[in-house]
């Protein structure tokens, strides 16, 4: 027994030195750390609507004022004490016990199932270390833990914490997350709000209520069961948070800050560009940009909700995904919208995703013949391809040995454009695309005349707001001005005179050719009641399905499809869905604006009289059948306004 108590004795003096020397190792650095508090060099970029007033997003560590616990209601830090450190008020720093019996329930456990930190010691690690997990980190957590007990009061630290630790959501410290959780003041919290808040300590962007509602209720029942048990609050207290339900999605029974999620595709296509334009820059900034608050939310209700009459959320039915952009005259972004629910996804299909643009393409195929001298009433061939590798045809499977240049395009004929693009040149129609602004790699392929060329829906509603601009070249742009705090403009977009790219009169001419698509054609679903242009677009399979268009002041384009690039349920078709959500949404952007004409144009004399004498010899009114079951389509070779028109009835 001697024996055992002298080595017993001798081991514990070599422990002591040894942990002495542990400790004065891993202590040496502990004064540099202790001069100052990690910094944090992230700036906050504060993004707004065009009013320069309406914050639309905030990117960056966001904090607000600090506060002090002697200012809080009693239940705020008692729900952080009850869940984060039981014994926050009675350790030194490092709670022996509780990181005792955390460590029995880990081994019996099998994994980590609980931590033994005190509020001290990750106050620790927030002020003065990175996000590592080290042996070394943890001594010296532990050891700047007891440091902070001996220099400050138990309320200085829980102020401390409570002001510095992250909430999700982009919020640090209890002020910022009590504003854009529940858009309160922090000392207005109430006992669930609280306890919710101190819930998100297990997994602040895991548990946000903005992401998994359901998980963060279910941590605020946690968090309030413990104030019950440490005596923080009564079995009354709590009843009634009970009653807090989950209904597809949303949380009953308790409010939370309207959250307007689906300008957050736009603003974080902002934020990138901000980063490039402002790189150099150091501090906060404020960023105005070109979109109207009230129209982007108009726009994202009308998308979801026509997607939603076709595609309710059903488990064995997958629901398309869906992209618009709506420009102002001038190229500014009124309204963008990246996706069905940023939340779900928050990949931008508006400025990043690339599709076949379909027969939405058809336009350009068509000016650039105007460009050569081509009218809207002179006949083309609408013949099927027979001979040659490349055999495309008409959706319908019916023929005509000519047709005119409008109804071709109205009525969506994929034969027809092709023939078209055989007249004009590939080249010419590279070219001409290239002028328009439109960046996408286009192919010197037959096939570009029924649209495939890879393109942005952004890149694609530009081009088609330098149609509807009357051929003067338009940028779509998102950013009026960039501020720093202090209200110095590091950047502001300068209005120029925008350099015309193609004629007037070219540009009129197929402006009337387009309008046709709406008030006869393909696109007739669209027509808001005022006076508009447009052209639907089908990709093969029903992969992709879009309309876009023009009134004298807007341009917009909407797209729906697959992600995976398959095909859309029940065969959805540009001008069925797109055209909906683009009719309702240009209504809303148009209201209180004057609608002027969007053309002018009226054909002369000699086209006129040339349109007639082709109609008369046309086989227009004997269609010849692919294949299928014979069906009668008839034209009309005038219009009331005598320019040559057509009654078909397609889906394109």
């Amino acid at each position: 027994m001697k024996k055992i108590l002298r080595w017993g004795f001798v081991a514990c003096i070599w422990a002591g030195l040894l942990l002495i020397a542990i400790l004065a190792w891993y202590g040496k650095d502990l004064g540099r750390i202790a001069k100052g508090v990690k910094s944090d060099n992230q700036r906050i970029v504060r993004v707004y609507a065009n009013d320069g007033k309406t914050e639309i997003a905030a990117y960056g560590h966001l904090r607000g004022p600090n506060v002090r616990v002697e200012d809080l209601p009693p239940h705020i830090p008692n729900a952080f004490i009850a869940i984060e450190d039981r014994r926050f008020y009675k350790h030194f720093g490092i709670d022996v016990f509780g990181l005792t019996r955390a460590m029995a329930i880990n081994i019996r456990e099998g994994r980590i199932a609980q931590g033994g930190s005190t509020i001290t010691q990750q106050l620790a690690k927030n002020l003065f270390f990175k996000p590592e997990k080290t042996l070394k980190r943890k001594i010296q957590e532990a050891m700047l833990s007891i440091w902070i007990e001996n220099q400050y009061s138990k309320e200085e630290i829980l102020s401390a914490y409570l002001n510095h630790v992250y909430f999700g959501a982009g919020a640090y410290g209890i002020d910022s997350a009590a504003h854009i959780y529940f858009n309160k003041k922090p000392q207005n919290l109430g006992l669930k709000e609280a306890a919710l808040l101190a819930g998100l300590m297990q997994a602040p962007s895991g548990l946000s209520p903005l992401h998994n509602p359901k998980g963060a209720i279910e941590r605020m029942k946690v968090v309030l069961a413990a104030m019950e048990d440490e005596g923080y609050a009564t079995e009354e207290m709590i009843a009634d948070a009970r009653n807090i339900k989950i209904v597809d999605g949303k949380v009953e029974g308790m409010e939370f800050a309207a959250q307007e999620k689906s300008a957050h595709y736009f603003t974080d296509w902002i934020y990138r560009q901000t980063n490039m334009l402002a790189a150099d820059v150091e501090g906060d900034l404020k960023v105005t940009t070109t979109l109207s608050a009230p129209l982007q939310k108009k726009v994202a209700v009308i998308a979801q909700s026509e997607l939603d009459k076709v595609y309710p959320e059903e488990k064995d039915k997958k629901r398309p995904q869906v992209a618009a952009v709506l420009l102002d005259s001038d190229g500014a972004i009124r309204s963008m919208v990246g996706g069905y629910d940023y939340e779900e996804s928050q990949f931008n299909r508006a400025t990043d995703g690339k599709r076949q643009a379909g027969s939405s393409f058809k336009p350009f195929v068509y000016l650039a013949a105007i460009e050569q001298g081509w009218r809207p009433e002179d006949m083309i061939s609408n013949q099927k391809f027979t001979s040659g590798r490349y055999r495309p045809s008409n959706y319908d499977g019916y023929y005509s040995d000519q047709v005119p240049m409008r109804a071709a395009l109205a009525n969506s004929f994929n034969v027809a454009a092709v023939h078209m693009i055989q007249q004009t040149g590939v080249k010419h129609v590279v070219d001409l695309a290239h002028r328009m602004g439109i960046e996408a790699d286009v192919r010197e392929e037959l096939s570009t005349a029924l649209g495939t060329v890879d393109i942005s829906l952004l890149d694609l509603t530009g081009a088609y707001a330098t149609i509807g601009q009357d051929g003067r070249l338009i940028t779509p742009y998102g950013i009026e001005k960039i501020e720093t705090k202090d209200g110095i403009v590091l950047y502001r977009h300068e209005k120029t005179a925008e350099p015309r790219v193609v004629s007037y009169d070219h540009i009129d001419a197929l402006t009337s050719m387009m309008e046709d698509v709406v008030k006869y054609g393909t696109g007739r679903r669209a027509a808001p009641g005022f006076p508009v242009a447009g052209k639907t677009g089908t990709t093969q399979d029903y992969r992709d399905a879009l309309f876009a268009g023009f009134s004298s002041k807007y341009t917009m384009a909407v797209w729906i499809g697959n992600d995976d690039n398959t095909s859309m349920a029940g065969g959805t078709y540009g001008g069925g869905i797109p055209a909906a959500i683009w009719r309702q949404s240009m209504q809303a952007a148009q209201q209180g604006s004057a609608a002027m004409a969007v053309s002018n144009y009226t054909p002369s004399l000699e086209n006129r009289a040339q349109s007639f004498i082709n109609s008369l010899f046309s086989s227009g009114n004997n269609r010849t059948q692919g294949s299928g079951t014979q069906k009668r389509i008839e034209w009309n070779s005038t219009r009331p306004d005598g320019t040559g028109s057509s009654s078909f009835d397609f889906n394109d």
